[in-house]
Formats: C-alpha cells, sequence, structure tokens
C-alpha cells in the first residue's frame, strides 16, 4: 500500500485518479470540424477525490473492467481497487459527487455502499426520459448505471439538486449543462485557492481557448457556455481541472502509482503549454 500524504486541515486537497486512457483517438474523435483530424488525441479517464482532515469526498465513479470491455475501452484499474491501494476504504466514504450519468463517470456505484450521491435533478429527468430513445444521444449512458441511480434515490441515499448545491463546506455544485444536460461542475476551495474541477464542462483544455464543441454534446449553446463560467470562476486555465486532458499528468505532481495532486499549483503555465506551437 503506497499511503498519501497528510491532506490539510483548513482546504481541501484534490487528487485525480487515472485509471484508464484511449491512446488510439484522433482530433476527429474529439472535436467537430476538427482542425486536423487524423492527428493523435489521446483520451485519459479519471475519477477524483477531495480530502480534507478526516472527510473524504469522491467525485465521479468511473467504470469497472466489464464496462469497460463492453466499450472497447482501456482501464488499469477500477476504482475500488486505487483507492484501497492507498488506504480509502470505499465503505468508509459518506459522500459521492456524481457529475453526470455518463458511462465513465457513474459506474461501480455499489463500491460506495455508505454513500449518500449528490446529483442534479435534471440529470435524472434525462437519463429516464424519452431522449434516451435516440441512439445517439442516449449512447453515452448505461441502462444498469441510471437504474441503480434511480433506486439510490428511493432508498433514500441521494441528494438531488435543482441547480446550485452546497455539498460541502468548501465544496458547491453547478448546474452547467452542454455536453449532457445534467452535467454538474464543483467549485473547491483548495489549499492554493478556487480550483474549478470542470469534469466533462470541459474535456480538454483546448475547448476552453478556441470554443470547439466536443463531438458528444447536447447543447452546442450550454456548452460553450459552460467553457465561460469555468473561466470566470478559475480566472486562468491554472485553476480549471478539465476530465480527460493527458496534459493533466503533466502538470501536477504524482503523488501514488497513476494518482496526481491537482490542489498543488501547475508545475508550468497551462495557458502558455497550449498557446505553444
Amino acid at each position: 500500500m503506497s499511503p498519501l500524504p497528510n491532506p490539510p486541515q483548513d482546504a481541501w486537497q484534490i487528487l485525480a485518479f487515472h485509471y484508464g486512457e484511449n491512446p488510439a483517438r484522433r482530433r476527429r474523435d474529439s472535436f467537430a470540424f476538427a482542425s486536423r483530424p487524423d492527428d493523435p488525441h489521446p483520451m485519459d479517464f479519471y475519477f477524483w477525490v477531495l480530502r480534507r482532515g478526516e472527510n473524504v469526498i469522491v467525485v465521479d465513479t468511473g467504470m469497472d473492467h466489464k464496462e469497460a470491455a463492453r466499450r472497447q475501452r482501456a482501464i488499469r484499474q477500477e476504482p475500488a481497487e486505487m483507492l484501497g491501494a492507498v488506504g480509502i476504504d470505499p465503505a468508509s466514504v459518506r459522500t459521492v459527487v456524481i457529475t453526470h450519468l455518463h458511462f465513465d463517470h457513474a459506474g461501480c456505484l455499489d463500491v460506495f455502499p455508505n454513500a449518500t450521491f449528490h446529483i442534479q435533478a435534471e440529470e435524472l429527468r434525462v437519463a429516464t426520459g424519452e431522449l434516451m430513445a435516440n441512439p445517439v444521444l442516449g449512447m453515452p449512458y448505461t441502462t444498469a448505471h441510471v437504474t441503480r441511480m434511480v433506486e439510490l434515490v428511493h432508498e433514500r441515499r441521494a441528494k438531488v439538486h435543482d441547480g446550485d448545491a452546497a455539498i460541502a463546506d468548501g465544496v458547491t455544485g453547478h448546474l452547467v449543462g452542454g455536453h449532457a444536460r445534467g452535467l454538474m461542475g464543483l467549485i473547491v476551495r483548495a489549499t492554493r485557492g478556487s480550483v474549478v474541477l470542470a469534469s466533462d464542462v470541459a474535456h480538454f483544455y483546448e475547448q476552453l481557448t478556441s470554443d470547439a464543441l466536443f463531438n458528444i454534446v447536447i447543447d452546442p449553446e450550454a456548452m460553450v457556455a459552460g467553457y465561460h463560467w469555468a473561466l470566470a470562476h478559475g480566472g486562468s486555465l491554472d485553476r480549471i481541472l478539465p476530465a480527460h486532458d493527458p496534459l493533466i499528468r503533466r502538470a501536477y505532481p504524482e503523488v501514488a502509482p497513476h494518482i496526481f495532486d491537482l490542489s498543488a499549483a501547475p508545475s508550468f503555465s497551462i495557458q502558455t503549454e497550449i498557446e505553444a506551437p
């Protein structure tokens, strides 16, 4: 077991768990009307843990090996395996945030048997509504994940939010939409100040600098507005954490195998890196 450094007492440490990747993607797989469409454009898969003193919040729950195989994705470990390897018992986790119900963010729900789950009402409405009959809009959702989340609501183990939400002291959720109708971004008071944990508000930093549309989008206007929301609250790219950008692993320190401390300042300017030819 590789113990993590002790968390701070007065602000949240943000840890990104890099559990898988898709190195075979091209730019056309990421962006609508992509420039240089045949250029490589790998995608990372993360879930996140917030730690402050004895408090632990898990943000999104990744996917398991069965789901990864079904979706033809490569994952290194399931979230429970990664958490256990650094001394976090999933059964001890009391708070889980589901930013949206897409397959790579909302699997493995039963790994956390004692947690209360936070989710937006709009995400539940869409994921259980008529739009799921559309093969394109329904593709990112897995029926078993959605069904289990509905069961958690009925088991009184979910807090369903309608817009801005207080998750914990120093952690707020915000209904942003775009990629998914009920997509929730987080603002976290971290050790380096306020940070936007964007989840899929932006998959990659490039979206924030070019307004490029990710290929999976339910509301293009809201997606672009989400980029502006992240920039307004983050203030700079150095304070925004997109969900799938491999640049994360170069910018932030690795504190345990495949685990990165996003509450530290990045080791270089993200803006400068993005603008470099």
